[in-house]
């Protein structure tokens, strides 16, 4: 899968499948440390530690990913499936009962103070 890099493109080694075993390991085990995956691990590099770029770089056994480049990534593809799936009923039926904001509270479970739920 070809993405967007800073300036060109690169190739993002982070498939669905190693992204949903990453997403299991760190929110189950609390880990970057993926079983069955070929890579050892993920490690996201901060943005503004270094001059250097490491996007979707493999060094020895770990997937390197710059988090301010993934962020955007992220974004990018999120608003590019809305844009596709916002209209459809299934969205808008989901959509009415999604998590939101409600500054005066939540009656009858909660008044006067903001809550989201």
């Amino acid at each position: 899968m070809q993405v967007l890099g800073i300036g060109s493109s690169v190739t993002n080694l982070l498939d669905g499948s190693t992204c949903y075993r990453f997403r299991c390991s760190m929110l189950h085990q609390g880990t970057s440390q993926i079983p069955k995956s070929a890579f050892a691990r993920i490690l996201f590099v901060e943005p503004g530690t270094t001059t250097n770029t490491f996007h979707y770089m493999v060094l020895n056994d770990a997937l390197l990913i710059d988090l301010g480049m993934f962020c955007e990534e992220i974004i990018a593809g999120v608003r590019l499936w809305l844009a596709k799936v916002e209209a459809t009923p299934l969205y808008q039926a989901n959509y009415a009962m999604f998590a939101a904001r409600h500054p005066g509270g939540l009656p009858p479970y909660i008044t006067g103070v903001p809550v989201i739920g």
